[in-house]
């Protein structure tokens, strides 16, 4: 038998599209990496602020890295990701909304994620 699998905790943003790709690249390779994967939502504008940071809203560059950088990494990582045509309307706004709902349904989805592999 083998060491016991490293804790990883993975917080991420359900909004953020680098949450995504981590989350399908870690839970794609947990087993084989020797991880335990340990999800924990959290809010990236509340870090962006504290930090002094902005976010792509008020930067434009960073959307556009962003929006140059996300199908170069679908297409590395073998992810199912893709921008929405309006991404501050169906992302940022409605996203606000609905995050709660996908951050719990992430959390099921890797316990269950656990039962099935």
């Amino acid at each position: 038998m083998g060491p016991a699998p490293r804790i990883l905790e993975l917080f991420y943003d359900v909004l953020s599209p680098y949450s995504w790709l981590g989350f399908e690249v870690l839970c794609r390779y947990q087993h084989l990496w020797n991880i335990k994967l340990h999800l924990q939502p959290s809010l990236m504008a509340g870090i962006l602020k504290n930090s002094g940071n902005q976010s792509i809203a008020v930067v434009p560059w960073k959307g556009q890295y962003m929006f140059n950088e996300i199908p170069l990494l679908k297409q590395l990582f073998q992810v199912p990701i893709r921008a929405p045509k309006d991404f501050f309307g169906e992302s940022v706004k409605k996203g606000k909304e609905e995050a709660g709902v996908i951050a719990l349904n992430l959390s099921t989805l890797a316990s269950l994620s656990e039962v099935l592999i």
